[in-house]
């Protein structure tokens, strides 16, 4: 990540990929160990969803997008204290996904819309 970073602007989309690798692992190793890189973990995924909002094609795996929001909802969780309402919506987000994956899919007499 930090090589990435200085080879390219703060807010380039290409870091995308990184800052979810980073960043999931530091917050999962820190929520499994107990250690104190949470907050590192939680600015990196906080930095990767902004950049996701910004440049929704980039990640085009679905799997990819669902683990880091859940990384980010298991974080958010593990503070103190815990941030439900950002929890909350980080898990709704990747609930989101996973029905637009579902449905996508679907013809459109199969889908439960009107």
């Amino acid at each position: 990540l930090k090589l990435c970073e200085s080879l390219v602007p703060a807010e380039d989309p290409r870091l995308i990929p990184a800052l979810r690798i980073r960043g999931c692992l530091l917050l999962r190793r820190s929520v499994k160990e107990g250690v104190g890189a949470i907050h590192e973990g939680l600015g990196l995924l906080e930095r990767w969803n902004s950049l996701n909002a910004q440049y929704p094609n980039r990640e085009s795996r679905v799997q990819d997008k669902m683990f880091a929001l859940e990384s980010l909802a298991e974080g958010y969780s593990h503070l103190d204290p815990p941030e439900t309402q950002k929890a909350c919506d980080a898990l709704r987000d990747c609930i989101r996904l996973l029905i637009a994956e579902e449905m996508a899919g679907r013809r459109d007499e199969d889908k439960m819309t009107a």
